[in-house]
This record gives C-alpha cells, structure tokens and sequence, in this order.
C-alpha cells in the first residue's frame, strides 16, 4: 500500500499546479486520501450506477515499485452516459520519458474493452499545460478546441484544451 507522505511526494508544485482543485495539496489532505482506499488498492473501481454499465475507475502507476502517477476515468450520466473523461498525473521526475503517454494509451485500450457502452473519453487540459497536451496527443487523443476560462483554480480562470478520443 502506498502511504500520504509518498503521495505527497508526488505532488510537487509543478505537478499540482496543473491538477483539479479537490486533489490533496497538503499533507493532511494526502493522509485523508491515502487511507480512503484509493491507494491501498492497486485499483480501485466504484459503480456509479447500473445504467451507464461504466465505473469510476483510478489506476495507480508504479515505476521501481514506487508511487508515480495515476490514470482515472470518470464516466458520464444522463445523456452523456456514452462519455467518460480521463484525468492523469505524474510525478515530475518522470516526465518527458514517454512514461504516462504509455499508460494512458494501455489504459484506454483497456477502458474501451471493459466498457461497451462508452463511446467517447475526453481530457480537459489546461491550454497551457503543453507536455499535457502532448502526451494526450501521443496517446491518441485528438485536439477538439478551446474552452475558455473552463477552470477556477485558487481564484484565477484558465483556459482548456478538450482532447477527445471516440471508440473507432
């Protein structure tokens, strides 16, 4: 099992900066999300209801047998039940080495097998983030456009890139 202060270690500046607001910026937030189980699992899957046929689904990345990063899909409801969208993070030392375009590419090919019903994953990617956009890109996804002042991090708007990738 991997513990907080590992994750923590994870997250420098650099690679919080371009994460969602709800992942742990502080140690005690990292203790809370250690020990909800995310981490203790090599995996973790939650169904979110019977009919999308699709979970929640946080795949942890080791490298050495170390903590490096992780891969989660979130699927949709509704009338985009069909859609899911992908977050990925990786610790900053690994960057640049093709680490994270590789497992997101695994993950998808695997993602498009265990779910029938999804159709369509999206990546919101802050427009800025271009080793982002880049392994997106290296992972299949497709650049779709821009939305504008998509995201509210610590007070202040960014802009996104939406990468898609259909089942085709």
């Amino acid at each position: 099992a991997h513990d907080s202060r590992e994750l923590r270690g994870c997250l420098s500046d650099e690679v919080s900066r371009w994460l969602s607001s709800w992942f742990p910026s502080n140690q005690d937030e990292a203790d809370l999300y250690a020990n909800s189980a995310l981490l203790s699992n090599r995996s973790m899957a939650r169904h979110l209801g019977q009919s999308t046929g699709c979970c929640e689904v946080t795949i942890v990345i080791e490298v050495d047998g170390n903590l490096a990063g992780s891969v989660v899909l979130t699927p949709g409801s509704g009338m985009e039940a069909h859609t899911g969208e992908v977050g990925y993070w990786l610790r900053r030392s690994l960057w640049g080495k093709g680490i994270m375009s590789e497992a997101l590419e695994l993950f998808m090919g695997w993602a498009w097998a265990a779910f029938p019903t999804l159709e369509r994953v999206e990546a919101l990617v802050f427009a800025e983030n271009a080793g982002s956009l880049k392994c997106a890109a290296r992972a299949g996804f497709l650049e779709e456009g821009a939305c504008r002042k998509k995201i509210l991090k610590d007070g202040i708007f960014h802009d996104c890139t939406l990468m898609a990738m259909l089942r085709e």
